[in-house]
């Protein structure tokens, strides 16, 4: 606690709820380390530090120690080397004799396997290729009565055509008859030169002269 957060608490039970809420973080005191700028105590300035004395026997002792902890290390680590090594040799030894059984029992399976998925890929092929070949000759099917009906229905138009034709050969024009329908058409010609009014009168060269006098009446005097 800081001096501030003493004095409070010792003048009123208000100040140390104060304190112990640590209602003056900015005052708060803390211990740093010396800057760089700042200078070597003179206190300090010729003082040079003398080594910690070593016991000889003590320092002996632990040189030992050491020693002995090293070759022990080093026994413990070629030893285990040696395991390992002898370890991975039977391995392999396992691996040549039995591996060559292993990769036979699986070639046999894997090959066993792969019949069956053939077997079973082919017996699938043969039903889809029936399925498409089944759709196949429905679509020709269909395709064959469409071109038969459409057949049918133009030897039906041409069959009409051929005897509506036969019925009308007696109508053509030939050298024989052509100067019959010259004099024919001569003597029926018809003038379309009139025209007709709102009412329906006809007014022109065929024009009825009984329906144009009553028009003439029938109109409003002035």
């Amino acid at each position: 606690m800081s001096l501030i957060s003493k004095v409070c608490s010792s003048a009123s039970p208000q100040y140390e709820t104060l304190s112990r809420l640590t209602c003056f973080p900015a005052l708060t005191f803390v211990r740093w380390r010396k800057p760089r700028h700042v200078p070597k105590a003179r206190s300090k300035i010729y003082v040079v530090r003398q080594p910690t004395p070593r016991d000889a026997e003590e320092t002996e002792l632990m040189k030992n120690c050491n020693r002995n902890y090293n070759t022990e290390m080093r026994a413990i680590r070629s030893h285990l080397n040696q395991v390992i090594e002898e370890t991975n040799k039977l391995k392999k030894v396992k691996m040549l004799t039995h591996g060559k059984l292993d990769r036979e029992r699986e070639w046999t399976r894997m090959t066993t396997e792969n019949e069956r998925w053939n077997i079973r890929v082919a017996q699938n092929r043969e039903l889809r290729q029936a399925k498409d070949a089944a759709v196949r000759l429905e679509e020709i099917n269909r395709i064959k009565a469409v071109q038969d009906r459409r057949a049918t229905r133009r030897h039906k138009e041409a069959s009409e055509r051929v005897a509506y034709e036969l019925d009308q050969i007696d109508k053509f024009i030939t050298e024989s008859n052509v100067d019959e329908v010259i004099d024919d058409v001569l003597d029926t010609s018809e003038s379309y030169l009139f025209a007709v009014d709102l009412s329906g009168n006809v007014i022109g060269a065929k024009a009825n002269p009984e329906k144009l006098e009553s028009k003439v009446t029938d109109e409003p005097k002035t």
